[in-house]
């Protein structure tokens, strides 16, 4: 159970955190990197990479707010270095998720705006089929019933 860690636990835990974190920020920049190039293929890689890190990162030691409550609740039975320590580590943590949401976010963003415009794409190819099925299409009756030929 995290309550009876004792701070070495804590330290480990925080340590993993901040190192998955880190690496999902790398992650992330190097995703961005892949969406602008359009290499689907090797950014389908990666996100299966992300997945593993994830996984690492909510391990069998419980949820990330249930570590957070404990080292609340027990941080003042170790000692001041080792707390200081442990502050630190998860001050850095939270600002590596800060800038991985930031990260994150602008990925999606730029997923959005490639998906758009292959939507707009495909509509204008899409258009420019019903133009020309339009030209293609059979002349319903006489051409001569309507056009004076003799002009």
């Amino acid at each position: 159970m995290i309550a009876e860690w004792a701070a070495t636990d804590f330290l480990t835990a925080f340590r993993t955190r901040r190192a998955c974190c880190r690496a999902l920020l790398a992650l992330s920049t190097e995703q961005q990197t892949l969406i602008a190039a359009d290499d689907y293929s090797a950014l389908l890689a990666l996100l299966a990479h992300k997945q593993q890190v994830l996984d690492a990162l909510l391990d069998d030691r419980g949820e990330p707010g249930e570590l957070r409550r404990a080292w609340q609740s027990a941080r003042e039975r170790f000692p001041a270095r080792l707390r200081q320590e442990c502050e630190q580590i998860l001050a850095e943590t939270e600002d590596l998720l800060r800038q991985l949401l930031a990260s994150e976010q602008a990925a999606a963003d730029l997923l959005t705006a490639r998906r758009d415009a292959t939507e707009q794409a495909l509509a204008a190819v899409h258009r420019g089929g019903e133009a020309q099925a339009a030209y293609d299409a059979p002349l319903s009756g006489d051409l001569s019933r309507r056009l004076d030929v003799d002009l």
